[in-house]
């Protein structure tokens, strides 16, 4: 008994000796740069899987032995630090220098991880920080602002719908202009973002010259945008909860419409709609009794004080939530990162939302000479959109607001909207009251919703494999397998006994139309990699890749008719057609699918951390062109001068970076315009006097080629003052050639057109990026910086084959003009003695009759020169504000809103602009309206300066102390902020919106203002 007391006080003794000798580090870890504080920083005990990583706030808590004297703190795009300890338990504030100048070291290739300070093109790096919790359905339309060179215009404020985005200006007439995305090596589907949950991005790096395209070869003609989703980081397993809610508002009202009382005043005059037929003034009225004019008077003042505000009845606040929960850790081995959110946007227009719901799961191992990852993302978005999304047809309710008659009363006494429909059921059989309207513009838009639907949903998985092994020092052998999976199911349906139902043909008793779309890719990347360092001076990267790509599209639809009431938005209500009912559905659907083999080879060369020369050599075979040019060969070459680093600029405290850049690359496009098989005549059914049978559909082509391009770039990165200002310059030159263009067959062909190469286009500008820190002072944690980028991009078509000229809808593709110049007759104003509209002839004269052919190219292009952004960001301690703005200069759009809104043909049908109350009645009057009997033509006067600065977004944020926290026991982070979207614009501009991605203003849906608030959560 004695030994076994005394063995338990050794070994309590031994205990209380431990435990004495453990102790508990804390400190926190700010960018040098800036004092922003660094999440996710990996703070662990060298060789050792001891270790932890700091919270929301970059603070850090790790429990030690007293042996430890050391502790060495790692981050992606930092330079690692190793931390001595003393006798110290409380480091305070640590501070990580970036490894970079202007921007962090992360990945830029899908092929590799070649850090920026040794890549020789031209590229811009956009940090998580700086993208997350935005509240926008679609991560490319948050890029806005974010990068020189970068256009990018929301098209459509509908939630989750993409945007265009152009990188150097327009590449190509009629072939495909969008970027080739890269999400973790895995090339995907262009335009398909709302399922991708931006909040799971670590960067995304927009790739602008010749090394990225030439290294993409065949698709990357229009720049490579790549995007690195979040990683696991060694140490304690954190998890991150990000909860975010607010709303949505529409912009200022851009027209000034008339009430009720200007809009019978104006009908009066213009001898059209209500007002006149019920007007005394009007001679069908002069042989009526006094008792049928003073019911008339009567109808007249009933409606002038109406007055249906349609506006507040379209639009509406729409709500606005995203949680999300995160888990991140893991060994120095194998590192994890989990997550999933649910995502819910309203849109501003009745019956347009977005719901998102994504999961992500990122594994990351590595034992000895072997790496594996695993990464794998699904989303599932399903979407409600309203009936159109832009255009001039009455069912979409941006027109239908403005076009809806001021006295249209939209509810009946039982509140139940009137449409034209339902006006025709309730007095069927019975005298009309005379003041009823039966063109209900506004009403059936308003009804639109409860009368019909249209769904989407939409299912996408991303997914890659890699692996690489290390044979020899240096030598590694690599494979990365990939898929991108997505499928569309989109629904709509019109029901029957409504007004929107009626005018289904056939039968007039709606329709249910179901469509699913899928596509799939499969992805095979596999080859060696050699990277070494040699006599630390020199540097060798170089890959040998070889690289498969397939790619499937299917597609079914079909359309019923004839629905049962009882049986809505289902197959299942279809009445069976024959041909004695003539409901015949409509059935379609079709298949195709593409292939791509690639040998690639790229490598850099540093020597001494001074020069850098880059190189890749790439050979694409494409199966959507014929086999005569199917195979083609690109290639780059890249010098980079990190001249700071020479020994005459070493020593300098002026001059801490400045590192020249040249490039030249070829690289080509073979999307858009060409189909899969454009290159082989092809049948399809067709139907003649109700007669189904074969006829050739494409004559093929067995000669076209790739869309081609060769760029020059250069350029300089330089840093003043330890980094207090730094920023980039850039000149590039890119020319297409072999452009896809569509050459106009005689009909007697049997065909309208055939698709050739031929024709030039140039892009050519300058970028320029500029970041000051006005005050920066890590140790106490303030900063204040101001930054921009500028943009400027000449496009000119400079050949096109055979012709010199072609019309383009309301452009002009001509030699010696951007793309998208404007093609119209140029307006000259109102005649003063005769109330004629006035135009422009082709030699400059006046004359009062239009005609197309005295259409000219004066006024511009849809697509804007000059673009760029701007930002500042002020931070101390824990509170930090950012401001972002976006602007577009030298443009202009045509504004057809204008020409339905200010239309003698429309007085007696639509509202009106309070401008057509100014039309020319007498000699002598000026105004820029007409007299009532001048047709409205599209002119000149519809084109306008649509230069816009827009208040992008503001955040404001704040991480609660430390102090605070520590109490809780778990709390490791907390931090509340304010995130405001699409602020103000101010621009000239008259229509809804000045970013429409398109030549021509018909009422799209516009982008939306939105406020929310979001609470961080690390525990």
């Amino acid at each position: 008994m004695r030994k076994i007391l005394l063995l338990l006080l050794l070994a309590l003794s031994a205990a209380g000796s431990l435990s004495a000798q453990t102790r508990t580090i804390t400190g926190k870890v700010t960018d040098a740069m800036d004092g922003t504080p660094l999440a996710g920083v990996s703070v662990h005990v060298p060789n050792t899987t001891t270790g932890t990583v700091c919270n929301a706030n970059g603070e850090f808590s790790l429990k030690v032995t007293t042996a430890v004297q050391v502790l060495e703190l790692t981050f992606v795009g930092y330079l690692p630090r190793k931390v001595t300890l003393g006798n110290n338990d409380h480091l305070g504030v640590v501070l990580l220098s970036p490894s970079a100048s202007e921007l962090r070291e992360v990945p830029i290739t899908g092929y590799g991880s070649i850090a920026k300070s040794k890549y020789t093109g031209a590229s811009t790096i956009v940090t998580n920080k700086e993208i997350a919790n935005v509240p926008i359905g679609s991560f490319d339309q948050i890029l806005q602002g974010k990068a020189a060179g970068l256009y990018i215009t929301s098209g459509s404020g509908q939630p989750g719908a993409n945007a265009t985005v152009l990188i150097r200006g327009v590449g190509s007439i009629e072939g495909g202009t969008d970027p080739l995305y890269v999400l973790d090596g895995v090339p995907i589907e262009t335009g398909v973002f709302r399922t991708l949950n931006p909040n799971d991005f670590e960067a995304i790096s927009v790739l602008k010259d010749a090394p990225a395209k030439a290294l993409y070869g065949g698709r990357g003609a229009n720049g490579v945008i790549v995007i690195t989703s979040k990683k696991g980081k060694a140490g304690k397993t954190h998890f991150t909860y990000n909860g975010q809610t607010g709303w949505s508002t529409h912009t200022q009202n851009k027209f000034d419409m008339l009430n009720s009382a200007d809009k019978l005043q104006l009908e009066a005059g213009f001898k059209s709609g209500v007002g006149w037929a019920y007007s005394r003034k009007n001679p069908a009225n002069a042989s009526k009794p006094e008792a049928t004019l003073k019911l008339y008077d009567a109808a007249l003042d009933s409606l002038r004080n109406i007055n249906t505000d349609w506006l507040s009845l379209v639009y509406r606040t729409g709500k606005f939530t995203s949680q999300q929960l995160s888990a991140s850790g893991g060994t120095d081995k194998t590192q994890f990162y989990i997550s999933g959110q649910y995502f819910y946007q309203q849109g501003i227009a009745i019956r347009s939302d977005l719901k998102r719901y994504a999961l992500r799961t990122n594994i990351d191992h590595q034992s000895g000479r072997l790496k594996l990852g695993v990464h794998i993302a699904a989303g599932y978005s399903p979407s409600n959109f309203i009936e159109s999304e832009s255009g001039i047809a009455l069912a979409n309710p941006f027109a239908a607001a403005y076009l809806g008659e001021p006295y249209e009363n939209p509810y009946d006494k039982q509140g139940k909207i009137l449409t034209t429909y339902r006006l025709q059921q309730i007095y069927s059989g019975i005298p009309r009251p005379l003041y009823v309207i039966s063109n209900r513009t506004g009403s059936n838009a308003l009804a639109r919703p409860d009368e019909s639907s249209s769904l989407t949903n939409q299912l996408k998985t991303t997914a890659n494999v890699n692996a690489s092994f290390d044979i020899l020092d240096g030598l590694s052998i690599k494979t990365n397998l990939g898929v991108d999976f997505r499928e569309t199911e989109q629904t709509s349906s019109a029901f029957p006994n409504t007004y929107a139902g009626s005018n289904v043909k056939p039968g007039g008793q709606g329709f249910f139309s179901k469509g699913n779309v899928r596509n799939l890719q499969l992805i095979s990347t596999s080859g060696f990699e050699y990277n070494r360092v040699i006599q630390k001076k020199h540097e060798i990267l170089g890959n040998l890749l070889f690289e498969t790509n397939r790619q499937r599209y299917t597609s079914f639809n079909y359309t019923g008719y004839g629905i049962n009431g009882q049986l809505l938005n289902t197959p299942a209500g279809i009445t069976p057609g024959n041909v004695d009912n003539g409901l015949i559905p409509v059935v379609g659907g079709g298949k195709t699918e593409n292939g791509l083999n690639s040998y690639i080879a790229f490598g850099t060369y540093t020597y001494d951390s001074r020069y850098t020369l880059s190189g890749s050599y790439r050979v694409d075979g494409s199966s959507k062109v014929p086999e005569a040019n199917r195979y083609h060969p690109f290639y780059s070459l890249g010098l980079k001068w990190n001249a700071k680093n020479e020994s005459f600029l070493h020593t300098s405290d002026f001059l801490s970076t400045l590192q020249l850049r040249a490039t030249y690359g070829t690289s080509a496009n073979a999307n858009g315009f060409i189909s899969d098989f454009g290159y082989v005549a092809s049948y399809g059914q067709v139907n003649y006097t109700d007669k189904q049978g074969q006829a050739p559909t494409s004559p093929g082509n067995a000669n076209y080629d790739w869309e081609y391009a060769k760029e020059y770039n250069f350029g300089a990165d330089f840093g003043l003052l330890n980094e207090r200002i730094s920023g980039t310059i850039d000149w590039y030159r890119r020319t297409t050639y072999n452009l896809f263009l569509a050459q106009k067959y005689s009909f007697t062909s049997g065909f309208s057109s055939q698709v050739v190469n031929t024709g030039n286009m140039r892009n050519s500008g300058v970028e320029m990026v500029l970041n000051v820190y006005i005050i920066r002072n890590p140790k106490k944690e303030i900063s204040w910086s101001v930054g921009g980028n500028v943009s400027y991009n000449k496009n000119r078509i400079t050949n096109l084959g055979q012709a010199n000229e072609y019309p383009q809808g309301t452009a002009i593709v001509r030699v010696g003009l951007p793309y998208g110049a404007h093609y119209a007759v140029k307006w000259a104003g109102v005649d003063p003695q005769t109330g004629d509209a006035q135009y422009y002839t082709k030699d400059g004269k006046k004359t009062s009759v239009f005609s197309e052919d005295n259409n000219v190219a004066e006024f511009g292009t849809f697509i804007p020169p000059w673009v760029g952004g701007f930002n500042t960001s002020f931070s101390f301690k824990g509170a930090t504000i950012n401001a972002l703005f976006s602007y577009a200069r030298d443009f202009t759009l045509f504004n057809n809103q204008h020409y339905f809104l200010t239309n003698p043909n429309y007085v007696g049908s639509f509202n009106q602009e309070k401008k057509m109350l100014t039309y020319w009645q007498k000699p002598g009057d000026i105004t820029d309206v007409p007299r009532t009997d001048v047709p409205r033509q599209f002119s000149s006067q519809d084109i306008e300066n649509a230069s816009y600065l827009r208040f992008r977004s503001l955040n404001i944020s704040y991480a609660l102390p430390s102090r605070l926290l520590q109490k809780t026991k778990i709390l490791q982070g907390v931090s509340v902020y304010f995130a405001g979207e699409n602020l103000y614009v101010w621009t000239k501009y008259t229509g809804l919106d000045p970013e429409i991605g398109d030549n021509l203003s018909r009422f799209q849906y516009p982008a939306q203002r939105t406020y929310s608030f979001g609470l961080n959560l690390t525990f």
